[in-house]
């Protein structure tokens, strides 16, 4: 069994599939895929980002001060 990748379009995998020399009963196995977004690898965000197996990780950012009902309420009434 030989194999062969068509990448392009959907009308150009189309056009290809239909100039394929097969005959009506022939199998074929088709595995469809789409394409990630692209990101911009020199982006210093995406460069300097920690990472965890593989994975970017979401900053989080530590404040000195603890949240708490009186502090929301604080904040609320300001």
């Amino acid at each position: 069994m030989d194999a062969q990748i068509i990448e392009g379009t959907f009308a150009d995998i189309r056009r290809q599939i239909l100039d394929l020399p097969l005959e009506p009963d022939d199998r074929l196995r088709v595995i469809v895929t789409t394409a990630e977004p692209k990101t911009d690898i020199n982006d210093p965000l995406i460069l300097n980002a920690l990472r965890r197996n593989g994975l970017i990780l979401v900053p989080t950012h530590h404040t000195s001060q603890k949240v708490t009902t009186e502090l929301v309420n604080e904040l609320s009434e300001g």
